[in-house]
């Protein structure tokens, strides 16, 4: 602007915001003679700079300072996981922040452990990729017992259908076996064996129960890893320590959830499910597709906790395999009533109540 000031610069400066208004880091100081529209019209130029500009204007004198701010915090979105004592977000950066406790490698930055009180820890993916997703857990949800906290792990999905995991115990949890490049205290990538194609599927949405990881993909496969507690694995066998590698167990699948000892998925029609001989066996045998679709239940049913996780009165067991909640249980009928009946809006491979989830 070449227009003058109307009279010279006041000898001493007008009042400055009382401390914590504005936190400056570079003022620029200018004291004119103009009135209070111009700076009202430095404000609007709050929107075409890239840090935020902030201007003090005093009224009475027509005296202004112009000084630039510190830009505005990182946002954070919390994340549910079943990590005892452990809390996970995403910032808007699409990096991982973690505090609290951060033992066993968790903290992600190449750390065995990090102090509880310490700062929280920042994650980056590699490639410039973003967390679009996060979560965690490890055996019981408890830090009660170093066996316990041993088996700790956290699981991240990018913005490319990429499934990254760190923490874990070597044999259990991680979905990978650590390399050099791929140390267990930092993320590493795991990588879906055949039937998985990547140039043709990917990773839609992640989920961690105490043991286990299950993961499924957009053509609505199920692939599972991590400790056969109780039958979170899924494999249809009594596995302590079913090992890293992912196993599918699970094909035309809507949607997946874990809690505690325990998973459950959403079926469409001609589902399939696969189950497995002995530790060792990797490829497993795929059943015959169901003409049923509905909601799946394994893992550990405790029939004294309120009639169960499957929620429809089967009795106290370890289901290893995935089978039907029974389609007139309240769960069943609340969730997936529409499934059951053969609804084909159950898009397969989709992340609940996302915007691709047409289901009912």
């Amino acid at each position: 602007m070449n227009q003058s000031p109307s009279s010279p610069p006041s000898a001493s400066p007008p009042e400055r915001p009382e401390a914590g208004q504005t936190e400056v880091v570079v003022p620029i100081k200018g004291h004119w003679r103009w009135s209070a529209l111009l700076g009202v019209l430095g404000m609007v130029m709050v929107c075409f700079v890239g840090t935020t500009l902030a201007v003090f204007v005093d009224i009475e004198s027509g005296s202004f300072d112009v000084s630039v701010t510190v830009p505005p915090q990182v946002k954070l979105r919390p994340v549910a996981s079943h990590l005892a004592s452990t809390t996970l977000a995403i910032d808007d950066q699409g990096r991982a922040v973690i505090w609290g406790y951060r033992d066993q490698g968790i903290s992600g930055t190449g750390v065995s452990t990090v102090g509880t009180s310490s700062d929280a820890s920042i994650v980056a993916l590699p490639e410039g990729r973003r967390i679009v997703l996060l979560t965690g857990g490890n055996e019981d949800g408890s830090t009660a017992s170093v066996y316990y906290t041993k088996y700790t792990y956290v699981v991240a999905l990018d913005d490319r259908g990429q499934v990254w995991t760190w923490g874990f115990d070597d044999n259990y949890m991680g979905g990978r076996t650590p390399t050099g490049d791929w140390p267990r205290n930092k993320p590493g990538p795991v990588v879906l064996p055949p039937p998985f194609d990547s140039s043709k599927d990917q990773v839609v949405d992640i989920k961690a129960s105490t043991p286990t990881t299950v993961v499924l993909t957009k053509l609505g496969d199920v692939w599972i890893w991590g400790n056969d507690w109780h039958g979170t694995a899924g494999i249809g066998i009594n596995v302590t320590g079913a090992g890293p590698q992912p196993r599918r167990i699970l094909t035309g699948i809507h949607s997946i959830g874990t809690g505690y000892w325990a998973g459950w998925a959403v079926a469409a029609p001609d589902w399939t499910y696969t189950t497995y001989e002995d530790k060792d066996d990797f490829k497993g045998a795929q059943s015959a597709k169901k003409a049923q679709g509905g909601l799946l239940f394994w893992g550990w049913q405790q029939t004294g906790q309120s009639g169960g996780p499957a929620g429809d009165g089967r009795a106290s067991a370890d289901y290893r395999t995935p089978s039907l909640v029974a389609a007139d249980s309240p769960l069943s009928l609340a969730l997936a009533a529409g499934t059951a009946a053969g609804d084909d809006n159950a898009t397969l491979g989709v992340r609940a109540g996302s915007a691709d989830d047409k289901g009912t």
